[in-house]
């Protein structure tokens, strides 16, 4: 079932668990007078995983 806003309470749940499963953390959920929605991160300094993009100049 679809709400007025043209998506369901369901929708907005499956995507803050894909940002949280993302590892990041939900500051909020904006909605759009266009019946869109957006889920808002907030920053953290916490890193989980080494991507080996970040290092040094490595000509490898």
């Amino acid at each position: 079932m679809t709400s007025a806003k043209g998506f369901s309470k369901p929708d907005v749940v499956r995507a803050i668990q894909a940002v949280q499963k993302a590892g990041l953390e939900v500051a909020e959920v904006r909605v759009h007078p266009d019946g869109g929605f957006s889920v808002l991160t907030t920053h953290s300094d916490k890193v989980e995983e080494h991507n080996p993009w970040d290092d040094p100049d490595d000509d490898d």
